[in-house]
């Protein structure tokens, strides 16, 4: 099962092995050791912990049919984070409040979802109701396709550029009852002043979330994706608790759940990110990202090798299109949109392919119908009954079966010795297999974990505990905890650890350590080791960001030429596997001397700036 993680190249071991562990845990882990030292780790993937919704307009209704399938078969609770975009982010906010399977599907099945986009102006909304009882006559009256596409203009032109006040009140009421509903009798003091403040008619926010997560596992973690309309340069914004802390969530997912032309683009200030009086304007959040799978958002924040497996991603059926790059139809949905929207597309889906094992695809094309046109499926708010319960069925199958299969699956993984095996896992799982292999070897790994993360936590005090102004490697509390971290790295794979746990988002101090090591030399071994898999990540983001910034929008100008095709697509192999700045800059000067202007045509949409941005994002050594 792949987690989106580059795994150890290093080959099985050869001859007859030993087997240390077998199916121990509950992942199930058999841990085997060869003659010539090499180890292969087997075992379960782990629970899933975090669901991945992507955007898909009135197809969102399907969704209910996957939360039916995991609260059935026990998997709900174990949830800890809803990650979703554009209608993903409206279901993600229901679930995340708490809402029950049986209220999420109720609230799918019996929401007029047109209704939503009605204006707030009686005498407007009026109209507009009377244009969709117009579309049903014209259905009923025209013949086939014409019927339906006749139906929605009238649906949905009276509403172009509505503001949806009714479907940000409505999440906003039916989060507030999911969270009241868990929390009625609690007595813990931070959990009653969320409810206190929720009965005097408060709105949930990603700290309440957050917060209350610890408490009760019905109520999950929630991130929204959302696009940032900053000038020309549309930006990726991740609406959550570390953020954007208190933001309505319903607020959240209303900016994310904005079509582009549909809805008009809401403009918020006094954000948490925000400069003081600053007004942005947001759309949909799956303009720049549709599945919100958190290392696509943060490429950085790399997982664990082991625990990178714990998504469910739902990725909806696409439309068959014979339309390569470059095409017309493409260019014009990215200048309504304001963004690169299928050069972004084209990045996600090669980017989403190492996490098929963890994504099921909702059905769209079935007995009943095809819904993956915008007219069948993501605008057609009159949806009906029949044919909502039945996505709902085609997805509750496809999740149950993407389930038992996924219970049958094993992860295998080989490591040069034994030390290195014993080193991937964390510690629940390293005492298992102390438990079932009795080997001292595995004790003294699990004594060196617990020397390992005092020490760690010991550095992450020290530095917290220094005055800004001071100088962090010159303290003398801190250099005393660098030496003793330097002690435990008795060899590559300790040393390999250590490095690794030093670049852990969860621990602040040794950020803001290797921050100030910046271009420094350093003699501690494990310190070296930290910043050059700092390095490491820092490259791997920066081609990626080029990847997405340079080479796929120039992919997807109109009318490329072939001989830019190929050298863009070369340049992209080459960021792929680039890992230091030279190879980075290798690739970018390829460009830089390669590439040709496609044409001398005036005008903005016209004009290529491929060369100098090229040029702009070549990385200092």
């Amino acid at each position: 099962m792949s987690n989106g993680l580059e795994a150890t190249s290093t080959p099985a071991g050869q001859g007859q092995g030993t087997v240390l562990a077998e199916n121990a845990g509950d992942r199930r882990i058999t841990l085997t050791r060869y003659p010539d030292g090499a180890c292969r780790l087997e075992l379960a993937g782990p629970p899933i912990r975090k669901l991945i919704l992507s955007g898909g307009g009135a197809k969102g209704v399907a969704y209910s049919g996957a939360v039916t399938a995991l609260d059935s078969l026990g998997v709900l609770p174990g949830i800890v984070s809803l990650h979703g975009s554009s209608a993903g982010a409206i279901m993600a906010a229901m679930v995340a409040s708490g809402m029950s399977a049986a209220q999420f599907d109720d609230l799918s099945d019996n929401t007029d979802l047109l209704s939503l986009l009605d204006s707030p102006n009686e005498n407007v909304s009026w109209v507009q109701r009377g244009f969709a009882r117009l579309g049903e006559t014209a259905e009923k009256a025209l013949p086939g396709t014409v019927g339906g596409f006749t139906r929605l203009l009238l649906n949905v032109l009276p509403r172009v550029q509505s503001q949806a006040l009714p479907l940000q009140t409505l999440i906003r009421d039916r989060s507030r009852a999911a969270v009241l509903a868990h929390i009625t009798d609690s007595r813990i003091a931070e959990v009653v002043a969320v409810r206190e403040r929720l009965l005097a008619g408060g709105v949930v926010t990603f700290a309440d979330l957050a917060l209350l997560n610890r408490y009760y596992p019905q109520i999950k973690m929630l991130y929204i994706t959302g696009t940032a309309m900053l000038g020309e340069l549309p930006q990726l914004v991740v609406f959550s608790a570390d953020l954007t802390p208190d933001l309505d969530i319903a607020l959240a997912a209303h900016v994310s759940a904005s079509l582009p032309v549909v809805f008009s683009q809401p403009g918020r200030n006094g954000l948490d990110f925000q400069e003081l009086d600053e007004l942005t304007f947001f759309q949909d959040g799956g303009v720049l990202l549709n599945t919100p799978v958190p290392q696509l958002v943060d490429p950085g924040h790399t997982t664990d090798l082991l625990s990178g497996s714990d998504m469910l991603i739902l990725k909806f059926e696409k439309k068959q299109s014979s339309s390569g790059r470059g095409g017309l139809k493409k260019f014009l949905a990215d200048v309504v949109a304001g963004a690169p929207v299928s050069a972004g597309r084209e990045y996600q889906n090669l980017s989403l392919k190492a996490f098929a094992a963890q994504t099921v695809i909702v059905p769209l094309r079935t007995e009943k119908g095809d819904f993956t046109s915008a007219l069948s499926g993501t605008l057609n708010f009159t949806m009906s009954l029949e044919i909502k319960n039945h996505l709902q069925a085609r997805l509750e199958e496809a999740v149950r079966a993407h389930l038992v299969e996924r219970s049958a699956r094993r992860e295998s993984y080989s490591f040069g010795s034994l030390i290195e095996a014993l080193l991937s896992l964390d510690e629940e799982m390293l005492a298992t297999v102390a438990q079932a292999s009795g080997a001292p070897v595995v004790s003294d790994v699990q004594a060196w974990c617990t020397s390992t993360r005092q020490v760690l936590d010991d550095l992450d005090m020290a530095v917290q505990a220094l005055d800004p102004s001071v100088s962090v490697p010159m303290a003398a509390t801190v250099r005393a905890v660098v030496e003793r971290l330097d002690t435990l790295a008795s060899d590559e794979a300790r040393k390999a650890r250590l490095a690794l746990e030093l670049n852990r988002y969860e621990r602040p101090g040794a950020a803001r350590l290797l921050e100030s090591l910046r271009g420094q030399s350093v003699t501690s071994a494990v310190l070296n080791a930290a910043l050059v898999e700092r390095r490491t990540r820092e490259i791997r983001v920066i081609a990626g960001n080029i990847r997405k910034a340079v080479i796929y929008p120039s992919l997807h100008m109109l009318l490329q030429t072939s001989a830019n095709t190929r050298l863009l697509l070369r340049a992209d192999q080459m960021l792929l596997q680039a890992t230091q700045a030279s190879e980075v800059n290798r690739a970018l000067d390829e460009i830089i001397r390669g590439y040709r202007s496609r044409n001398r045509l005036p005008g903005r949409f016209w004009t290529s700036k491929t060369v100098e941005l090229a040029k702009a994002w070549r990385v200092n050594a």
